[in-house]
């Protein structure tokens, strides 16, 4: 893959350390290894010889996917970011929405069939997903840094959102009242039914956010994500970080065709 990504892709999560509590130390520039939760929301439907959601609708082998992604972003990243899935689990389940509301077999196989009467308000609990997989206790003993949830089209996961002390809009606003834990982390919504280019286009969306974020007091002259002259940008990045040089400024995955890749309310 060229690395034709943004130029500030990669450097999003080194400045603003949003995986680290705000008094730990910057991570040593030569590499960030964020150990990663995966979390894959693939029930078994009895009624089709117990076979798992995706292989019954036939879409993508979320391990696969994890493959795939996890190698791209280390090969455009010139090695500096290396993802440690240090847990994976698939569960047999659908994750419950905001309002408790949480699919059936029976019920989600019939939405999608007849392309209708999806369950609205589409929104996921963050909160009951944090306490069922204990995400608080592990961000805040550092075993984990990130989530992956992978699921179903209309499942309600936001492409990005952040939670814990300190925690900013990401692509989403803030999962609240999370404050008590003391590190903010980002939960990814990946949905299995598209393609890694969306996954990658996911990332492209948190890099926006976090950006805006680190720059969002910077007088515009001085302003790197908001300054006019993108030329100027790749010059003055590029000189510190090498492997930025010459990084085009757009957010569309190489392999993306669109600028949304939503894992929410239009089945993206």
């Amino acid at each position: 893959m060229n690395k034709n990504w943004t130029i500030l892709l990669f450097l999003a999560i080194y400045i603003c350390g949003c995986s680290t509590s705000n008094k730990e130390e910057k991570p040593n520039p030569s590499k960030i290894t964020p150990k990663v939760m995966i979390i894959i929301f693939n029930p078994i439907i009895e009624s089709e010889g117990n076979k798992r959601l995706t292989e019954v609708i036939g879409w993508n082998n979320p391990d696969s996917l994890v493959k795939v992604y996890q190698n791209d972003i280390y090969e455009v990243s010139d090695e500096y970011l290396d993802y440690q899935i240090v847990q994976s689990i698939e569960v047999d389940e659908y994750p419950v929405k905001l309002d408790g509301f949480c699919y059936t077999d029976e019920t989600f196989l019939e939405c999608w069939r007849e392309q209708m009467r999806f369950h609205q308000p589409d929104a996921v609990d963050y909160i009951e997903i944090f306490d069922k997989f204990n995400i608080f206790q592990q961000v805040e003993g550092k075993e984990i840094d990130e989530i992956w949830c992978f699921a179903f089209p209309y499942s309600g996961f936001w492409e990005t959102t952040m939670a814990g002390k300190g925690a900013f809009y990401c692509n989403s606003n803030p999962v609240p009242n999370t404050e008590n834990c003391s590190r903010k982390f980002i939960t990814y919504g990946f949905n299995y039914e598209r393609e890694v280019g969306c996954m990658l286009e996911d990332f492209g969306h948190m890099t926006e956010s976090v950006m805006s974020h680190v720059y969002r007091d910077i007088a515009s002259e001085h302003n790197l994500w908001e300054i006019p002259d993108m030329s100027k940008v790749i010059v003055m990045i590029g000189t510190t970080f090498p492997i930025l040089k010459g990084s085009p400024a757009k957010l569309i995955a190489r392999n993306g065709e669109t600028a949304t890749c939503g894992n929410n309310t239009n089945g993206g």
